[in-house]
């Protein structure tokens, strides 16, 4: 029997689910090191779909660093350019103002693709 098709609701749950697991497989905060309670911490809001899934918009950070970030936006966006180069937010920026709608098959293959980065790392 062939397999049901995701709903575009459903199909960015399991994005958000999947994309959180390829951050956090790094395995320790990206800040401080620490190797518990880690999270999927992204750059610029999950409202943009153009970088939600994109990795140059997330950190693996615990809770604590990704709690800091929230708390100090200055502090963290010179946090990144530190850590990614100069210039980064600018990037990450330009391409979270997109304006084009991301479609259906978009996300799929995105999906796909994260699947089967997540697989590698198991192997």
């Amino acid at each position: 029997m062939p397999k049901r098709k995701l709903s575009r609701k459903q199909l960015i749950k399991k994005l958000d689910d999947t994309f959180s697991k390829v951050v956090r497989s790094i395995g320790e905060c990206e800040r401080c090191g620490k190797k518990t309670n880690l999270q999927c911490a992204h750059i610029n809001s999950r409202r943009f779909y153009h970088t939600r899934w994109n990795q140059l918009n997330a950190l693996c950070l615990c809770s604590g660093c990704h709690f800091w970030a929230h708390q100090h936006p200055r502090l963290f966006t010179k946090f990144v350019n530190d850590y990614y180069g100069e210039g980064t937010m600018d990037e990450i920026d330009r391409l979270s103002n997109s304006i084009e709608p991301i479609s259906t098959e978009e996300l799929e293959k995105t999906l796909e693709s994260l699947t089967n980065q997540l697989k590698s790392y198991k192997e």
